[in-house]
């Protein structure tokens, strides 16, 4: 009986194969026939306002707030690009071979979204089964295979949907109707969002903490013991410090009970008043534990490959790059455990690829793995199964090392050395803490730390250093050497690095303005692990509201600012709001909260939003009023013709009638045309102006296309002298040069300049050649004079064919390097090709030889030569090396010494 028939779908081509393969392999224990096929990404996207509904084109206060529900609800439209997948996909799916449908998006909200957003537009019938796997080990992969889950019914699948969609939808209507409003108010287009604005609003709030940045200082005492160790004056045992004491003036430490003095004065008139000795009041000495770390997040990941210059968006490629060679377990993950069904000692052993690594999984005893299942601290299924995904790991393959990239190297020893260390012992230290006291009651606080054992910090090689204090009792006297006053001055915060801004949205509490939603605690984070880093990098490079500087730390830029400065009392750039957003979401995939519910809140949001936008009396403008005048009548239509800063135009050309009548002001940079200037072209007259572009000068005499309303250069005679030898289109002769009829469509490149040197080609010598004449012609240039041999190349392009000027040439047996079609030929002073392709046979003095000349056309580089700097007149040793843009121009590579 032969086995019903799948239809799997996966979210990119590298997960489609990993499947199939294992798919194949394992055939006769699936339950399916299974056909593959990809998806790259969405395939489809959410219509933009104006694809809705022509009103909504124009940006006005009449149409926000923008509610899709009104024009048919939210609609998709296929991206343009991936038309050939999609017709692939729809035409598998409506040949009604399949029973079922298997939907193998990525492991998360994104995923789900990704499979279910395509079969929905093409009115998929058939069941859809799940597959879900974080790690694409052959194993893992065929059990997801055995373990389909029903994607409609399953409740964790139904959620993560429901999520995808309510984030989807949310990211619309705020976006959309924020930047709509703040662009209206404010003059100039404004792109915000939900993330994009709080992570804006987080980097000016640094900005401006910068600016207004005043240091403080407060001043301390420190005691100096006669037995050689120190300690700080400090308020009372374990007590926070008591601001009703009486003692005036300080300012003490709430977190660690040290007492500073508000001024100099103060500490110094102390340290007068004191002497020695004091008494033990307490001494305490015991061992304290300290764990490895938890194992690694995307967050956490990209914040450690921060240190090592990695930014977050190319931490993130690199983790892909390696998930996909199936070394790594899925990189957009915000869980830090893994479960309890691993196989622990496996992905220890793929660890061992990386040399670094190799010494200390040595070291880890069979039972330390054995009794990894136990610790909570780092195996966790409960958190598995509410996140969806499991820590960053390597897996069960191990890494072919040699064909790693150096970043790959570095990223994988990250993620793997937290792995190592969490099956060593924890690292364990000997606190001593000892309180003496003055005559007078003024307690002094030391504390001591020596080590006992390195455990996992061994891993990380990280150096400890201890502080010895002698053992003592209490009641003891100590000798005092002296008092000194030791201050503290408070530190300018820095600006953000990728990593560290990464590292402030994954944890936000200290930008709440509510203390209160502390309390949301994990829940309250900026954006997703899949998205942040991509946001942070549009600010930067699209919207220009974020700059980079060269040491990698990010400032806003000057329009970046004053969008922040009028945006900074709204709730869209609070952390708080996105951090409840984020638990909103949280609610929705675990069924604690509905779609429509947080539909319908999110509806009153955006409506409360552009309401209090538009009423606003705080935001500024940031953009200038155009002024706009009318100068005439549309000659295409009638409509009034319209004088703007940046050009002239009718005024129905963004109107439904797309009259498209109208020019730019700006002619390179010259002076810009002017309102009478256009107008007296509007009868077919021409006039001249001085153009400028590049540094060059130079009169140009300008028409008006009757058609379009463009300014354009008004174009010199031409005569035809024949057809074109690419697509038959004729030769067009100019005062400059020979040109096909279609090259102005950019259809055809055939044709050259008519002048070579100071020598100016005829039409009929230019004919001759190219039905295929030698033309011998006397060339002159800087007074020079000599006799050269012409011919033309395939392109109809002018070329030498005696190479260096006037000297025989002959056919090599070597193929051009640059066309890779023609054997070069070689001149007196220099091997050269028609395609433009010329190296010149003397290289600082040296001849180059035929076996030279084929080690550079071949193989891009000669052995090493001796030759002599035609500069300093001194020997050297190098290889030459051609350039990669294929000229003949050559390099050197010197000798490592």
């Amino acid at each position: 009986m032969s086995k019903p028939k799948a239809l799997l779908i996966a979210e990119k081509p590298s997960l489609m194969r990993t499947i199939r393969d294992v798919a194949q392999k394992h055939a006769s224990e699936l339950d399916y026939d299974i056909t593959f096929i990809s998806q790259a990404g969405h395939l489809y996207r959410l219509k933009q306002p104006d694809e809705l509904s022509p009103d909504l084109k124009k940006w006005s206060w009449d149409t926000l707030p923008l509610d899709p529900d009104k024009y048919g609800g939210f609609q998709y439209t296929m991206i343009e690009s991936s038309k050939d997948l999609t017709s692939n996909i729809k035409k598998e799916l409506d040949s009604k071979k399949y029973d079922v449908v298997i939907n193998a998006g990525d492991p998360d909200q994104e995923g789900e979204l990704l499979i279910r957003e395509t079969l929905m537009m093409l009115k998929n019938k058939l069941p859809v089964l799940r597959f879900w796997s974080n790690d694409l080990t052959e194993m893992k992969v065929l059990n997801a295979l055995k373990n389909l889950k029903d994607d409609d019914k399953d409740p964790m699948c139904v959620n993560l949907f429901h999520a995808a969609i309510a984030r989807q939808h949310s990211d619309y209507r705020v976006g959309m109707n924020g930047s709509r409003a703040s662009t209206l108010k404010m003059n100039i287009r404004v792109a915000v969002g939900r993330v994009k604005a709080t992570v804006l609003a987080m980097v000016c709030k640094r900005e401006i903490e910068i600016k207004n940045f005043k240091p403080t200082t407060v001043y301390g005492v420190k005691i100096n013991y006669a037995e050689g160790f120190s300690g700080r004056l400090y308020n009372s045992v374990g007590a926070k410090p008591d601001t009703g004491s009486g003692k005036e003036g300080k300012d003490e430490e709430e977190d660690t009970g040290v007492v500073y003095f508000k001024t100099k004065a103060e500490a110094d008139k102390f340290i007068k008043e004191h002497t020695g000795p004091t008494t033990v009041t307490v001494f305490e000495g015991k061992n304290a534990e300290k764990n490895a770390p938890k194992l690694l997040k995307l967050a956490t990941a990209q914040i450690a490959a921060g240190k090592l210059g990695y930014d977050s968006a190319k931490t993130l490629e690199i983790i892909q790059s390696l998930y996909e060679q199936k070394v790594l377990s899925y990189p957009r993950t915000d869980c830090e455990y893994i479960s309890s069904n691993e196989d622990y000692g496996a992905m220890l052993e793929s660890a061992k690829a990386d040399p670094a690594l190799a010494g200390f999984i040595e070291k880890i005893p069979e039972s330390a793995i054995k009794a990894f299942k136990t610790k909570k601290a780092y195996v966790n299924d409960k958190a598995l199964t509410e996140s969806g995904h499991s820590a960053l790991t390597p897996t069960d393959v191990a890494p072919d090392w040699s064909s790693l990239t150096k970043a790959q190297k570095d990223i994988y020893d990250i993620i793997a050395r937290q792995y190592v260390a969490a099956f060593f012992p924890p690292l364990v230290q000997k606190k001593t803490t000892m309180l003496a006291e003055l005559s007078d009651g003024s307690c002094f606080k030391s504390t001591g730390t020596t080590l006992v054992d390195k455990g996992y910090t061994e891993v990380f090689g990280t150096k400890t250093s201890d502080t010895n204090i002698p053992e003592h009792k209490k009641g003891d006297s100590l000798g005092v050497k002296n008092f000194e006053n030791a201050e503290k001055t408070s530190r300018c915060p820095k600006r953000f690095k990728d990593p560290d801004l990464i590292a402030a949205c994954e944890n936000p509490k200290d930008w709440l303005n509510d203390e209160s939603l502390k309390k949301l605690g994990k829940a309250l984070s900026i954006g997703t692990p899949a998205t942040r880093a991509g946001i942070i990098t549009q600010l930067i490079e699209k919207d220009k509201y974020i700059a980079k500087g060269r040491d990698g730390y990010l400032s806003p830029t000057d329009i970046g600012m004053k969008i922040y400065e009028n945006l900074k009392d709204f709730k869209i750039c609070q952390v708080d709001l996105t951090g409840e957003w984020e638990e909103k979401l949280e609610d929705i995939r675990h069924g604690r909260m509905s779609l429509e519910d947080m539909e319908n809140e999110m509806k009153q949001f955006v409506a409360e939003l552009v309401e209090e936008i538009k009423n606003s009396t705080t935001i500024k403008e940031i953009g200038q009023r155009r002024e706009i005048k009318v100068i005439g009548s549309c000659p295409k239509c009638g409509g009034r013709l319209l004088s703007y800063e940046k050009g002239i135009s009718c005024e129905n050309w963004n109107k439904e009638n797309k009259c498209q009548y109208g020019t730019p002001r700006s002619l390179g940079d010259g002076e810009p045309l002017t309102d009478e200037e256009y107008l007296s072209m509007q009868d077919g007259t021409h006039i001249t102006k001085m153009l400028k572009k590049k540094g060059h000068t130079w009169m140009q005499e300008l028409c008006v296309d009757p058609e379009t309303g463009r300014v354009s250069f008004v174009q010199k005679e031409h005569k035809v002298i024949g057809k074109c030898r690419l697509c038959g289109g004729d030769i067009w002769s100019t005062e400059k040069g020979f040109c096909c009829s279609n090259w102005k469509a950019k259809k055809c490149k055939f044709g050259s300049p008519r002048i070579f040197a100071d020598t100016t080609i005829t039409d009929e010598e230019y004919l001759s050649m190219l039905d295929g004449a030698e033309l011998e012609k006397e060339m002159s240039k800087n007074g020079k004079t000599w006799t050269s041999k012409l011919t033309t190349d395939e392109t109809g392009r002018i070329v030498f064919n005696g190479g260096d000027g006037g000297g025989k040439s002959v056919e090599t047996s070597f193929k051009c390097p640059k066309c890779k079609a023609k054997k070069l030929r070689k001149g007196e002073k220099n091997i050269f090709c028609s395609c433009g392709f010329k190296l010149w046979l003397n290289q600082c003095g040296h001849e180059l030889t035929d076996d030279e000349i084929k080690q550079l056309v071949s193989m891009k580089k000669t052995q090493f030569i001796d030759m002599v700097s035609p500069k300093k007149g001194t020997s050297f040793r190098a290889q030459l090396k051609l350039k990669s843009d294929r000229s003949g121009k050559t390099e050197f590579i010197f000798e490592k010494r």
